[in-house]
């Protein structure tokens, strides 16, 4: 029986789109697990002011890990690259929606003067020049910058006149500075998304371009030996072969008898001219009522 193997013929080509698309998956995984770090970092640092793009590297991550799948199965794996390719795309949009978001957000924070701001750790009514305005507990408030005498929650494109949540108004300077951050990560997510897609787009096409080589080979044969079953023996022929208790044991002439037994019947009385009695027929004495005895031969 023979057997038709599908054999992947590697070219040049084929192996360095290969090896661009899987190192080129790799650093994009990379950077968009940081910008999600960042980002949910951002979102959890504050309590009045919800930036922080975590969002923009979801489809990012999505998109690698299933092209990746794709790359390892190759030509098998085409539908799981073209779908990653198709959440990088995605993705690649969402994070110059969060690179601006964050960069808006950034340059907004960036104008505070954090010198001329003060710090509340309990929640209580501070007075900022003629105005008397209440604040949250762990906030740092800047009081040259309110001009309602209220401290009221703003949009990230206004310049914050307080930042909740923060353990001192140093904090605000390193809340700027992840803005920052993940504003770059933003942009280098968008620059790699780009480039990872088409080569992974690449390396698709390349696959199902790939021509591939069937060899034929022959199956091992396999011998069977067939052991058959142990005979056994009809119950008929495992009972005793011996007269039953009732009956004579047939007489038996001299050369049946074994080389002892036939020397002592040499020696018996019946010898010369006289002749042995008939033999004994047990079947006659079977069927008759009684067992008949056949007589002693007479003693000399």
């Amino acid at each position: 029986m023979q057997q038709t193997q599908r054999i992947e013929q590697r070219t040049p080509e084929y192996a360095r789109r290969e090896k661009c698309a899987k190192w080129m998956s790799v650093i994009l995984l990379i950077t968009s697990l940081m910008e999600f770090a960042v980002g949910m970092y951002l979102y959890f640092m504050v309590t009045n002011y919800y930036v922080g793009a975590y969002w923009s590297s979801i489809g990012a991550i999505l998109g690698v890990s299933i092209g990746l799948v794709g790359i390892s199965y190759k030509k098998e794996g085409s539908s799981f690259m073209r779908w990653g390719v198709r959440l990088i795309t995605i993705s690649v949009l969402m994070c110059i929606c969060g690179a601006i978001i964050d960069g808006v957000a950034a340059g907004a924070a960036d104008d505070v003067d954090v010198d001329r701001c003060n710090y509340s750790a309990n929640k209580t009514i501070v007075t900022c020049g003629t105005c008397r305005s209440m604040v949250q507990a762990e906030t740092c408030y800047c009081c040259y910058l309110l001009e309602d005498c209220e401290f009221s929650s703003q949009g990230p494109k206004d310049v914050p006149t307080h930042i909740e949540g923060v353990s001192s108004c140093n904090d605000v300077v390193i809340y700027v500075w992840l803005l920052w951050i993940s504003v770059g990560f933003c942009s280098l997510n968008t620059v790699l998304g780009v480039i990872t897609g088409a080569q992974i787009g690449g390396f698709n096409k390349t696959a199902r371009s790939q021509p591939a080589l069937y060899v034929t080979t022959a199956a091992p044969q396999t011998t069977t030996v067939y052991v058959p079953p142990p005979q056994q023996q009809p119950a008929f022929a495992q009972q005793p072969t011996g007269p039953h208790p009732g009956q004579h044991q047939p007489y038996q002439s001299p050369q049946q008898y074994p080389p002892a037994t036939y020397q002592m019947q040499a020696t018996s009385p019946y010898h010369g001219s006289q002749e042995p009695p008939p033999p004994y027929d047990y079947k006659s004495t079977a069927a008759s009522p009684e067992p008949v005895v056949p007589s002693a031969p007479p003693a000399y």
